[in-house]
Formats: structure tokens, C-alpha cells, sequence
């Protein structure tokens, strides 16, 4: 029911309800038609702009002077602070997030997108271009687009990339006419522009499009207009959007982007006049002021003490002639000097420094101790409160910016590269908050109380806490628990409960029972694995990571000397594959395997070393597995791995299995070997004695890392060798 009584309107032959939305009976149709209240052109008492519906520039500095504009870009104390923003956000880690995060699709997406933007190169000077906003209030960067290897694939992205000033952007404004498209953006541009020739019979690419049509005067010169399907060629960033007052057309442009450069324009044109003043008292009276006297009524007198004067004048002094008529002491010539008064000097100077400097740092850092020391009382947290502040603006341009990259960058490169994934919605995301560790470790100590799993090595990042070498000295609280543990037991008492006589334990901890709080990783790991029913079929591995158990010196042929962390680590994984699966879970690959990291990779050992994969192969001469989450293109599956004795080497060796005819058949991954022949060796000693070794090629693991990424793994790698190689002597 409307409110307002009925009210008709003519316009031209019709008649309209304006009382009433024109939206209504229109099933989903948004409000007023979707359209704006009041177009922003007429909110002012006039309209500014050009006849190409140009707004104009609405910066301070730009409409009182451009050169003011350009020596304030040059102040190096202004720029100190404004470079200091800039970098405060670019040096920030970041990172994609997908809409749903528990899609594993997604999440793939989300971590190729990632991969393509590190690629864009100089992406950190990318960001902090964009950055430029602050100061312009609005700032470009042209995309150059062509095709780059990424995750295995050539896709779609920015290749290179243009800064464009925010000076050179302007906008159309939309008065409802629809000469124009609303809000198109077009870029300042020279008469040079018209000069385009064919050159080898081959146009100008401007001219192939017909550049000369998107070509409009404005009231600050020409500009090129971009239409629709250009705008992925333009990012634009911009800062503060604010309107402009009702009785100021001229600043109506401020709708897309006003910077600090503007606000501050006038502040910083003041400093620089009382600069001036400062600048003409030192050197008019700093060196003060002497006067001159000569008789009175004497002119060759006085024409002397005027040559004397202005060849004396150098010094810088103020000279002052002065007649002194004729007295008893007869001294009518005579020189005296008068020193300056250096108090309006040094007003002048802390004006500059404390009113105008400061006043232009709070503007734009919030404080001022992040440029210079100054007292902040003991224990005032006064130099908190100006960090936080700091932050504060971190953040609020750090949330602008990420807007910006989502919109103008990201979801091009999106519905490009993954057409499928074009209505999916991935975030930009700044990391702004930095770790608090004594907060984190609390949470995590509360949440471990509570019986969640921690990854021991998280908090040993936390912290910056490296693993413990081999032969290192280690403080370990676990084992001076024991300790005091078995130190009480052997007299019957619980040291915990003050002598309390000690209860009867079950010989292995049960499902029940949470490990220590501040138990190793190893430790709790081996008490998870025991309270799931697993003591008998692993007792191997309990030996293992048992702190008073020795190591075995081999496993079932193992070559295990355990002279590295790696070694160790694959020794563990082996030990926690299960050794005989049934034939069922052997086809369906759902029995225990052991994994590892290895070069950022994740292993997964299928069948350890002694164990038959099939019947009438002979025992695996190592471990043999795959690289979870990369598959082969020749088959399909996983991309096979065979873990060496040596898994340290920095070499890999791939062998390009060939069938019985000789066609290649997939790649066969070994690691941990010192020669190819030695690598060519285990591979043969894998199979019975009449299967063939195709052609072996070593690698360095960063060369190999790239052809994983890159390289065509449905191919035979020898005839990739020349871009992925590497010669080395067997």
C-alpha cells in the first residue's frame, strides 16, 4: 500500500504513476528498474565537464598548479612517508581462497591461480604500483597478455605489465542521455598518437582496431575511451571515493578516487611558503645588520662610504648609511655591528618541522614514531597505541587493495584460464595480522588439554625451534619425566600427588588416555597408533621410536644406517607400510603405507624393500612407491618412485619404461642413487632378468621439480632433454 496519494505526471503523450515504483507488478525486477536515485551529474548546482562527458580533475594540487604537483611527488619528506604505507602492504603475504573450501576442485584452482600471480613478474612492484592510488587517488596498470607454463599446462595471464599514472585516467559521468557508456574509463593521451604507419606492410595494432573513433577531447586533453572488451588490458585501483559539494561541479569527479596529494596540497603549500620566509630572514639578517656612518651635509663623504659599503656588502651583511652630524667627540665615521635575533628563526623552524611536518605525517601514517624517536613516557604504551594505528591503516588499505586485485586482476585471469569456474567466487587475501605466538601456543595448549591432535613441527615454526640434530644436545622434558617417574615407582610412590602410593597401570595406554602436554611428536604419535589396536601388528615401529630402544641396523635388506633426518624418516615410513596386504586391498591400493617429504614432495611407499610386488617378480631391491598428487599422463596413475639407499643426493634418474615392443610406456622415477648406473641397476633388479631399461636421464632435483611442474610426463623425458637435462658422468 503506498502512503503518498496518487500523483500523475505527463510525459510527452503518457501519463505516470510517480507515486508509485515503476518496478512494481514486474515480477523480480529490482527497485526503480535497477536503476540510481539521481544521476550523480545533477546532484550539483551545475555540470563540469567537457562535451565528451568528461568529469575533471578534482585533486587540489593539480587544479592550483602541476607544478606544485610534481615538486610535492618530490619531497622526500612527504614520499618517506607515503613509500612507507606502500611497502607496509606490499611486503605482506597473501594468499587465494576458494568459496568452498572443502572442495577439492577448488582448492586446486585456488593453488594454480596462486602459481599463475607469482608468475606475473615483479608482482610484489605490481602490487605496490597499484599502491600509487593513495597518493593519486586513482592509478593503472596495462596487462600484456599471452600464455605461460603453469602447473603442466599453458594458460592465459598478464605476461608483462605497464604502470599507467593516475593523472592519465579519467571517467565519463552518465547524465541519462546514453550518448555514453556510465563510468567508462578512458586514458590521456598525445597527438602522437595519430602518427601510427605501416611499417613492413604489417598496421600498427592501434590502427587495425580503429583507434581514431575511440579518440575524444576532454578539457585536459585528449583520450583514448576503452571499450568493454579491453578492460581486462586495465587494472585500476582506486583509493577514497567521496562526492564533491553541491556548489563545487568542478569536484565532482572525486566519485572515482581522491588521493592524499589533494587533501594535503594545501598544508604542505603553506610549509613550503613559510619555508620561503625562513629562507629570505636568513638571508637577509642572519649575518646581521652593520651601520655605516659618514658626516652629515658631506657628499664625497657619503659617496666614499657607499663604495666601501657595497664592496664590503659580500659578507651577506645588511649595510645601512647613515649621516651622524658633527659632535665633541668627532667621530662623524665610524662602522658598527649589530647581531641578529635568531628567536623569529627558530619559531619559523619549529612551525615547519612541528606544525606543518607532523601534521602532514599524522595524515598520512596516523603517528609519527614510526618515522622519528621521540619520548613516549615509561610505560604509557604510548608507542603501542602508534603502532596499532600504523596498522589500523595497513589494513584498510590492504582490504582496498585486495578488492582491487580480485576484481581487476584475479577474475580475468579466472574466467579465462578455468571458463567452468567463471560464477565460483576466489578471494584475494592479505595477511595483515601478524602471529601472536604466546596467544597461539595458549589456544593450542587449551586445545591439546582437550584431547586435538598438534603437529609438533608447526609449533617448532612458531617458535623458530629447528628439529634437534642427531648428536645435538637436546633438553627433553619427556625423559626427565621418566625419570622422575621410575625414581618414584622403584619406591612405591607417585612423585605427582605428593607420595601417594603409586596405582596399577595398564601396560599400554588406552584410547582414553590423552599423552602429555608437552610429549614429543614421536611420542604421541606411537600412543595414537597403540590405542588403536595396533601394538602386535607394529611392535617394529614401537621399537622404533622408542627413546631406550637401539635402532635396527637393516630392514629386511634395508641398507638403513640412519646418517641423516631423511633416512630416518623413510626408515619410518617403510616400517608403517603394511607389508602383506590381501590381494583386494592390494587392487583397491586401501591398505597402510608409510609416507614421507622429500623436496617438498610427499612420498608414499607402496611396497617396501625385500617385499614382492607380484609373485613372480624377485624382491624390490628398495622401496618403491609414488608421488602423491601427480599423475602421469601416459597412464593415468601416480607417477612411480623407487627411494634409493642415499635419499640426501641431490640427483634424480628417470627411466622411460619401455613394453616388450619397445613403445614407451611411462616413467619410473629413482632417487637416492649416486650414478646413473647404479640407478639402471636397482631399476633392473626391480623386474625379471629379461625386461628392458628404456633410456635413463639424470636431473637435478630443481630441474626435475620443473619438469614435474611443467614438462609433459606423457612423453618419453629423452626427448625432453634438452630444456630439462643435465650431463652427468655415471
Amino acid at each position: 500500500m503506498n502512503d503518498s496519494p496518487q500523483e500523475k505526471v505527463q510525459l510527452g503523450d503518457e501519463r505516470y504513476d510517480v507515486s508509485r515504483d515503476p518496478s512494481s507488478g514486474i515480477s523480480g525486477m529490482p527497485p526503480n528498474l535497477g536503476d540510481v536515485l539521481l544521476r550523480h551529474p545533477f546532484t550539483f548546482h551545475g555540470i563540469a565537464g567537457s562535451q565528451s562527458k568528461v568529469y575533471r580533475a578534482s585533486d587540489e594540487a593539480i587544479n592550483d598548479s602541476f607544478d606544485n604537483a610534481k615538486f610535492m611527488r618530490n619531497d622526500t619528506t612527504v614520499m618517506e612517508c607515503i613509500e612507507m604505507r606502500q611497502r607496509a602492504v606490499a611486503l605482506l603475504d597473501w594468499s587465494i581462497e576458494p568459496e568452498d573450501s572443502k572442495s577439492s576442485e577448488q582448492k586446486e584452482v585456488a593453488d594454480i591461480l596462486t602459481k599463475m600471480l607469482n608468475k606475473i613478474p615483479r608482482f610484489m612492484q605490481y602490487r605496490e604500483n597499484l599502491l600509487h592510488a593513495t597518493w593519486y587517488g586513482k592509478y593503472g596498470i596495462q596487462h600484456k597478455w599471452g600464455y605461460q607454463w603453469v602447473a603442466k599446462k599453458m594458460r592465459p595471464m598478464p605476461l608483462r605489465w605497464l604502470p599507467v599514472s593516475g593523472d592519465k585516467i579519467v571517467f565519463r559521468y552518465d547524465d541519462g542521455l546514453n550518448d555514453h557508456r556510465p563510468d567508462q574509463i578512458g586514458i590521456r593521451v598525445g597527438a602522437g598518437i595519430y602518427s601510427g604507419k605501416v611499417k613492413n606492410g604489417i598496421q600498427d595494432s592501434m590502427t587495425r582496431r580503429g583507434f581514431r573513433g575511440k579518440i575524444e577531447s576532454t578539457d585536459s586533453g585528449l583520450a583514448y575511451f576503452l571499450d568493454t572488451w579491453e578492460r581486462i588490458l586495465l587494472a585500476v585501483h582506486k583509493y577514497r571515493i567521496e562526492d564533491g559539494e553541491y556548489h563545487d561541479p568542478a569536484n565532482a569527479g572525486r566519485i572515482h578516487g581522491i588521493g592524499i596529494r589533494s587533501v594535503i596540497y594545501w598544508t604542505w603549500f603553506q610549509k613550503q611558503e613559510t619555508l620561503a620566509n625562513l629562507m629570505e630572514f636568513l638571508e637577509r639578517s642572519a649575518s646581521g645588520i652593520e651601520l655605516w656612518y659618514y658626516p652629515m651635509g658631506n657628499a664625497d663623504g657619503e659617496a666614499k662610504m657607499r663604495k666601501a659599503a657595497e664592496e664590503k656588502i659580500g659578507n651577506g651583511r645588511n649595510v645601512i648609511l647613515i649621516p651622524r652630524p658633527a659632535g665633541e667627540d668627532g667621530q662623524q665615521y665610524g662602522v658598527e655591528h649589530i647581531e641578529p635575533g635568531m628567536a623569529g628563526a627558530e619559531q619559523l623552524k619549529s612551525i615547519i618541522t612541528e606544525y606543518f611536518g607532523h601534521a602532514i605525517k599524522r595524515y598520512i601514517l596516523g603517528q609519527t614514531l614510526t618515522t622519528e624517536a621521540s619520548a613516549t613516557g615509561l610505560g604509557s604504551n604510548v608507542a603501542d597505541i602508534h603502532l596499532d594505528t600504523f596498522m589500523q591503516i595497513v589494513r584498510y588499505d590492504s582490504m582496498l587493495l585486495e578488492e582491487s586485485i580480485e576484481t581487476e586482476l584475479l577474475d580475468p585471469i579466472k574466467k579465462m584460464a578455468f571458463p567452468s569456474m567463471a560464477s565460483e567466487d576466489f578471494k584475494f587475501r592479505i595477511h595483515t595480522r601478524e602471529n601472536d605466538a604466546e596467544a597461539i601456543l595458549s589456544a593450542m595448549q587449551i586445545a591439546y588439554d582437550m584431547g586435538l591432535k598438534i603437529d609438533a613441527q608447526q609449533i617448532r615454526d612458531l617458535i623458530g625451534a629447528p628439529k634437534p640434530e642427531r648428536d645435538s644436545e637436546v633438553l627433553d622434558r619427556m625423559a626427565q619425566m621418566k625419570a622422575e617417574q621410575d625414581a618414584a615407582e622403584s619406591q612405591g610412590m607417585d612423585p605427582s600427588i605428593g607420595g601417594t602410593p603409586v596405582p596399577e597401570m595398564p601396560e599400554q595406554p588406552t584410547a582414553l588416555q590423552a599423552p602429555m602436554a608437552n610429549a614429543p611428536a614421536e611420542a604421541t604419535e606411537q600412543a595414537e597408533y597403540v590405542a588403536n589396536g595396533n601394538q602386535s601388528e607394529n611392535s617394529d615401529r614401537q621399537r622404533l621410536v622408542s627413546s631406550d630402544a637401539p635402532r635396527a641396523d637393516h630392514y629386511q635388506g634395508y641398507r638403513y644406517d640412519g646418517e641423516s633426518e631423511l633416512e630416518d624418516r623413510v626408515h619410518e615410513a617403510s616400517l608403517e607400510t603394511d607389508k602383506n596386504p590381501s590381494e583386494e586391498q592390494r587392487r583397491a591400493g586401501n591398505y597402510r603405507k608409510g609416507r614421507f617429504h622429500w623436496n617438498g614432495l610427499e612420498l608414499v611407499i607402496e611396497t617396501p624393500e625385500g617385499v614382492k610386488r607380484r609373485p613372480e617378480w624377485p624382491e624390490m631391491p628398495a622401496h618403491y612407491g609414488y608421488i602423491r598428487r601427480y599423475e602421469s599422463e601416459a597412464d593415468g596413475d601416480h607417477i612411480d618412485v623407487f627411494i634409493g639407499p642415499k635419499p640426501d643426493i641431490e640427483l634424480v634418474f628417470v627411466v622411460d619404461q619401455v613394453s616388450k615392443s619397445g613403445r614407451f610406456d611411462e616413467h619410473k622415477v629413482i632417487i637416492g642413487c649416486e650414478s646413473e648406473k647404479q640407478a639402471a641397476q636397482l631399476y633392473k633388479d626391480a623386474y625379471t632378468p629379461d625386461w628392458k631399461v628404456g633410456e635413463v636421464t639424470a636431473m637435478t632435483v630443481s630441474q626435475f621439480l620443473t619438469w614435474l611442474e611443467e614438462g609433459d610426463s606423457g612423453k618419453p623425458l629423452a626427448t625432453q632433454k634438452p630444456r630439462t637435462s643435465c650431463s652427468i658422468s655415471a
